[in-house]
C-alpha cells in the first residue's frame, strides 16, 4: 500500500494499514489509519410471498401467494378466466356456454348479439320465410300463393328485423329470398284469379 507524508508529501510504502509512522524524508511523526473498502451489496431476490402483518406492527409467518381475485367480486378468489375477455371470474360469475367459460358481461354481449349457438338453432324465421315462399310460388296455381305468400313476406320481414337487432344471427339471405318468392307467388296467384275472372266474364 502506498502513502504520502502529510508534511513533505514524500511517497513511501505502508507496511500496515494503521500505525504510527516516521517520514523517512523529513523525519516527522504521524499516524495512519486504514479504511477498508466497503463491500458491494449482495443482490437478494425478492420473496415469492408477502409476510402477513400481526398485532403490534410486526410481521408474522410468511404465507403462500393467494389466488387472483374475481374482476367483479374482489372478495372472491377466481376459479378461472373468461375465454372471451380474459378477466378472472369466481364461481358465482363463471358461466359455461357453447363449451366455453365466460364472465357475465361477455355472456350478456353474446346473448344480445345473437352469438349463442342455442339462439342460432332456434332462429327459424329465415328458413320459414324461404320454405313458405317456395310453396307460394310453386303452388300458386292452386290457390296456395294467396295464403303462403303473405306468410313468407311477414316472416321474412320479422327475420330481417331480428337480424338487425342481433347481428350475429344468420339467415338474412333466406329471409330476403322468402320475401321475394312470397311476393311473386302472391302476385302470380292474384294474376291467375284476375285472368280467370276476366276470361269468365267474356
Amino acid at each position: 500500500m502506498r502513502g504520502a507524508c502529510p508534511f513533505c508529501s514524500a511517497a513511501f510504502d505502508l507496511e500496515a494499514p494503521s500505525a504510527a509512522l516516521v517520514c523517512p524524508t523529513c523525519r516527522n511523526e504521524f499516524e495512519v489509519f486504514g479504511v477498508s473498502r466497503p463491500q458491494e451489496a449482495a443482490v437478494v431476490a425478492a420473496p415469492a410471498f408477502i409476510p402477513a402483518p400481526v398485532a403490534g406492527g410486526g410481521e408474522g409467518i410468511p404465507t403462500a401467494p393467494t389466488a387472483p381475485a374475481c374482476a367483479r367480486h374482489p372478495g372472491n378468489a377466481a376459479v378461472t378466466a373468461c375465454t372471451r375477455c380474459g378477466d378472472f371470474v369466481c364461481g358465482v360469475c363463471a358461466t359455461q356456454v357453447d363449451g366455453a367459460m365466460v364472465c357475465v358481461p361477455c355472456f350478456e354481449h353474446k346473448r344480445t348479439q345473437g352469438e349463442l349457438f342455442s339462439q342460432q338453432i332456434t332462429f327459424t324465421l329465415p328458413r320459414t320465410s324461404l320454405y313458405t315462399g317456395i310453396v307460394a310460388l310453386v303452388g300458386g296455381w292452386c290457390g296456395l300463393g294467396v295464403i303462403c305468400g303473405p306468410i313468407a313476406i311477414a316472416t321474412g320481414v320479422m327475420a330481417i328485423r331480428e337480424i338487425r337487432r342481433q347481428p350475429a344471427l344468420k339467415g338474412r339471405g333466406n329471409a330476403i329470398a322468402g320475401i321475394i318468392l312470397g311476393s311473386v307467388g302472391t302476385l302470380g296467384n292474384v294474376g291467375i284469379y284476375l285472368f280467370g275472372i276476366l276470361s269468365t266474364g267474356k
